[in-house]
C-alpha cells in the first residue's frame, strides 16, 4: 500500500508540474502575440498606456486599422466576432484607465445587437484575478476552471501556437500591434460566388444602446471618434440601412466629445477587401491613410 501511494503521489506530482509548464507556455505564446484577445484583454487591464491611442471594435477593427500608420502610440484592441455592446465595455474600461489620448471606435453599418445581456467573446483568462474584470464579465465566464493554472488553457495550445507562428510567419495574415491584416485576396470567380450569396442588411440600435452612450458621453472629457468603414460595392449596393445609420450618426454627433467619421461611401474596388465586409492588406492601407 505505501509503495502504491509514493507512486500515486509521484504520478500526481508529475502530471501537475506538466500541466503547470503546458499553462506557462500557452501564457507565452498569448502573450506574446499582440492579436491574441488573452495579449489584449491583459494590456488593457493590467498595463494600458495612459497615452495610448487605443482602437476598439469587432473584427472590422482587428482587420482594418493599421496602428503603426496612425500613430506609434496607437494599439488595435479589435476582436473578431465582438459586437458593440461589447466595445461598449472595453470603451467605458479604457476610460476607466485614464489618460488624454482619442480613442478609435469601429462602429459596425449593422449596427447593434438587440438590448439585453451581452455577449462577449474576449479571452479574459488572464485577468480574471481582477474584481473589477470578474464583476463586469457574467458568472459562466469566471468559473473556476477558467482561473487555475494548469487548466484553464486546457487543450488550447494547438491553436496557441498556430496564431503566434502565423503572426510570426505572415504567410496569410500580418500582426501590427494588435491588428490582423488580411494579406490575401479573392479571384474575380470567388466575388462572383459571395457577390451570389449576399443578401440585404439593414442599421439598428435600440433606445437602451443610446441612453447608455450618452451617459458614457457626458462623463469623460477624453475624444471618442465613432468610425464606418467601406463594404465591398455589391454589399453597399444591398445596403438598406442607410439613413437609420446617417440618423444616429448625427445623434452621435451632438454630444460632447464625440466625433463621426462615416467612411462607407469610399469607392474601393473588390480588390481592397478580403470579403463583404473586411479589407485586406492594400484596403487596411488605403483606408487607414484616408
Amino acid at each position: 500500500m505505501r509503495r502504491f501511494l509514493v507512486y500515486a503521489a509521484t504520478l500526481s506530482l508529475f502530471a501537475m508540474g506538466v500541466l503547470l509548464g503546458l499553462d506557462r507556455l500557452n501564457v507565452w505564446l498569448l502573450t506574446a502575440s499582440s492579436a491574441s484577445a488573452a495579449h489584449k484583454m491583459q494590456r488593457l487591464f493590467r498595463t494600458y498606456p495612459a497615452d495610448e491611442i487605443a482602437i476598439l471594435g469587432s473584427s472590422r477593427a482587428s482587420q482594418n486599422f493599421v496602428p503603426s500608420l496612425l500613430s506609434p502610440a496607437a494599439f488595435n484592441y479589435g476582436m473578431d466576432g465582438s459586437g458593440q455592446g461589447e466595445t461598449l465595455l472595453l470603451l467605458e474600461a479604457v476610460l476607466a484607465r485614464g489618460g488624454n489620448a482619442p480613442i478609435l471606435v469601429n462602429l459596425d453599418p449593422w449596427g447593434f445587437p438587440p438590448a439585453g445581456p451581452v455577449t462577449l467573446v474576449g479571452d479574459y483568462r488572464l485577468v480574471l484575478d481582477d474584481p473589477a474584470v470578474r464583476a463586469m464579465l457574467p458568472p459562466e465566464m469566471c468559473r473556476w476552471r477558467d482561473r487555475v493554472p494548469g487548466i484553464r488553457f486546457y487543450g488550447a495550445l494547438r491553436p496557441n501556437l498556430t496564431a503566434w507562428l502565423n503572426g510570426r510567419l505572415g504567410l496569410t495574415k500580418r500582426v501590427d500591434r494588435g491588428a490582423t491584416l488580411q494579406v490575401l485576396s479573392r479571384t474575380p470567380k470567388e466575388w462572383a460566388v459571395i457577390n451570389a450569396s449576399l443578401k440585404p442588411s439593414g442599421f439598428s440600435v435600440d433606445a437602451a444602446w443610446k441612453v447608455r452612450i450618452h451617459a458614457l458621453a457626458h462623463r469623460t472629457q477624453r475624444p471618442i471618434v465613432w468610425v464606418v468603414g467601406p463594404c465591398s460595392p455589391r454589399w453597399a449596393e444591398l445596403y438598406t440601412g442607410r439613413s437609420t445609420l446617417h440618423a444616429f450618426l448625427g445623434w452621435l454627433g451632438t454630444l460632447p466629445n464625440q466625433t463621426v467619421v462615416d467612411l462607407s461611401a469610399l469607392p474601393y474596388g473588390e480588390a481592397c477587401f478580403m470579403d463583404p465586409t473586411h479589407l485586406n492588406l492594400e484596403g487596411d492601407e488605403r483606408f487607414t491613410s484616408d
